[in-house]
């Protein structure tokens, strides 16, 4: 049984690592000029509009009833 949060267990490292890959797979890198070249502010923006853009595919999906 859980005592607290899951998310607690999961370093702070882990979390950034896992942001990236995020970042890496909508096709901007960890490298200079890629996302370690970008404010938080950006990255952070970038994943809510990509989070809405999917949150908004999934509606039209949902709402298609293919007949």
């Amino acid at each position: 049984m859980l005592a607290g949060c899951p998310r607690r267990l999961i370093p702070a490292d882990v979390w950034e690592l896992l942001d990236y890959a995020e970042l890496y797979r909508k096709g901007l890198p960890p490298e200079p000029g890629g996302a370690l070249d970008q404010a938080a502010g950006f990255t952070l923006a970038c994943r809510i509009v990509w989070a809405e853009q999917e949150r908004m595919k999934a509606a039209v999906w949902a709402k298609d009833d293919f007949s």
